[in-house]
């Protein structure tokens, strides 16, 4: 396996930490409202965006990387939404739930790769993608089931449904301003920076600002370093080499590490279908690998 690939395999996994420090963050302020989500994405992107300033070179940017700049902005607030969605999903859904759906990317992405620039994944890299979703859908039908009925409320769901396509299209936005000239680093920062500014702004504005203990601030730390630093920032070098949909069905494992990091840390443990379904995952994911690195 090829290095930008085993990191954005690992980031993967980075990422996949975010539901339980989203939940353990929850926890720990007593609180799970929708305001209290924004405040905690917004902390982190600020936190993920600051640390990754002085290593950017935005002073590089040349006035021919205006559109990529567009792009990047864009994409940012695109993010914004998504972070808004799925993190105010968790509080109505269980994490395998909320991860597999905000993970059904590969369907989103080649319809809009489709619809917009007439792009589609390479043929043999199809059954990849078809059996990563099909392992997804059987994860989120086997926890679905295994819940109590009174346990799954329909907001929870549509919410990170819709933090799912605005994923999508952050995928597609980010690969299009780097292939009109910024580096990772450069586009990584701006659409952060953008995002966080948003939804900071939107906390300001319609909530209110948690009080920030010792033990939040350090949540919102490794959120920082971690989903989004390592794992973000993995996903969005990949997406130099590969395309989108490709990308996408990667993130497929996020749901198997987030049922595997829910079982350790919130005693919420999958049941054995829904590893079945893992299984499943995984092996369509190895695939599209393989024929990605061909």
């Amino acid at each position: 396996m090829k290095r930008p690939v085993f990191l954005a395999t690992a980031g993967v996994l980075a990422i996949a930490s975010s539901a339980i420090l989203i939940r353990l963050a929850f926890a720990e302020a007593g609180r799970a409202d929708p305001f209290f989500a924004l405040a905690i994405a917004a902390a982190r992107i600020l936190v993920a965006t600051l640390l990754l300033l002085p290593f950017s070179a935005l002073k590089k940017i040349k006035p021919s990387d205006l559109p990529a700049i567009r792009f990047a902005l864009l994409s940012g607030l695109i993010l914004a939404i998504h972070f808004g969605t799925w993190f105010s999903s968790l509080a109505y859904t269980s994490v395998v739930i909320s991860t597999t759906l905000v993970t059904t990317n590969p369907i989103w992405v080649a319809l809009l790769s489709l619809i917009f620039l007439k792009e589609f994944p390479p043929a043999k890299a199809w059954p990849g993608i078809i059996i990563a979703i099909v392992g997804s859908f059987w994860m989120s039908l086997q926890e679905a089931q295994a819940l109590e009925s009174t346990e799954v409320e329909l907001l929870g769901p549509l919410l990170a449904l819709m933090g799912a396509i605005c994923a999508s299209c952050y995928l597609l936005l980010g690969q299009a301003a780097q292939r009109r000239g910024l580096s990772v680093l450069q586009y990584s920062v701006i659409a952060y920076g953008t995002a966080g500014s948003a939804l900071a702004m939107g906390v300001t504005l319609f909530g209110s600002w948690p009080t920030w203990s010792p033990v939040l601030l350090l949540i919102v730390a490794a959120m920082a370093l971690g989903p989004q630093i390592f794992g973000h920032t993995s996903i969005n070098g990949l997406l130099r080499v590969w395309k989108p949909a490709s990308v996408a069905t990667l993130i497929l494992l996020e749901p198997v590490g987030a049922g595997v990091f829910a079982g350790l840390f919130l005693d919420e443990w999958p049941s054995t279908s829904v590893f079945m379904g893992a299984a499943i995952v995984l092996g369509g994911v190895l695939w599209t690998i393989r024929i990605q690195e061909t």
